[in-house]
């Protein structure tokens, strides 16, 4: 579940970095924006108890919804739910 959480995160933060590197970031729409919080500590799997964030740590991250699906309709709603969270530390995203 570890690797699968990171590898969501991952994706969210190069889906918002790709979307502002299409234009340049100079849409006269406003963008949606996401601030990470530095965290102290990589979370675990603990931290996500239940599917969850159950600790102070796993809460202090930033989550992110709405994901928009490919397959099979391009820019639908994600036919299931979807959360990521997000954090950083010195070594890891």
């Amino acid at each position: 579940m570890g690797a699968r959480l990171l590898q969501v995160g991952a994706l969210g933060v190069l889906f918002l970095w790709s979307a502002t590197a299409v234009d340049g970031g100079q849409s006269s729409e406003a963008r949606p924006s996401l601030h990470i919080p530095r965290i102290e500590k990589a979370p675990s799997l603990e931290d996500f108890a239940s599917m969850e964030p159950s600790t102070p740590l796993a809460r202090s991250m930033a989550r992110v919804e709405g994901f928009r699906q490919w397959r099979p309709r391009d820019g639908q709603p994600a036919s299931q739910r979807t959360e990521a969270y997000l954090g950083y530390d010195d070594s890891n995203l």
